[in-house]
């Protein structure tokens, strides 16, 4: 919406428009990824901090792999489509892994 605002009133030219279609996307990746950082703290807090670079791997073979798969064809957005989708990636393997592990600790009940 600021962003519309701001190229209503002319501060940022006409011609950024497109890239208001642009920031939900972005904006979804950000927040997977927000949360995503969110469980690694409970990873840290359970003492199993050796799994968070196995999780990093994956992710970033996800982004690549949909990078090039994705971007040749959509450009920007398909950038933008990866990124989001990696961070979801991120974000189930960590909440999966909390969840799971919290049920064997009988902590997940507080």
């Amino acid at each position: 919406v600021m962003t519309h605002i701001l190229i209503f009133s002319g501060i940022i030219k006409k011609h950024y428009n497109q890239v208001t279609l642009l920031l939900p996307i972005l904006l979804t990746g950000s927040v997977m990824m927000a949360l995503s950082q969110l469980y690694q703290n409970f990873l840290i807090f359970l003492e199993v901090t050796y799994i968070l670079p196995v999780f990093f791997i994956i992710t970033s073979i996800v982004c690549v792999i949909l990078s090039m798969l994705i971007i040749p064809r959509f450009g920007i957005y398909g950038a933008a489509g990866a990124v989001a989708v990696s961070g979801a990636s991120s974000l189930m393997m960590h909440y999966i892994f909390v969840v799971k592990r919290c049920a064997l600790l009988d902590i997940g009940r507080l």
